[in-house]
Formats: structure tokens, sequence, C-alpha cells
């Protein structure tokens, strides 16, 4: 649920607040998903 919740707000959000996490954390929920 975490993740689900965090990937919204990354979309916009993290993503300029955080370039490394943002990328490090995408790449988990897309192998997730996938």
């Amino acid at each position: 649920a975490l993740i689900q919740q965090s990937t919204t707000v990354k979309n916009k959000d993290i993503r300029k607040f955080l370039d490394g996490l943002y990328v490090s954390e995408k790449t988990t929920v897309v192998q997730d998903d996938e």
C-alpha cells in the first residue's frame, strides 16, 4: 500500500525531491508490477 501511494506522489513530487531514490524506487515498483 505504501508503494502504490508513494508512486502517485513520486510522479511529480518525489521526482524533483529525490532524483536518485526516485529512480531506485521506481525500478522496484516496475519490477514488482511486471
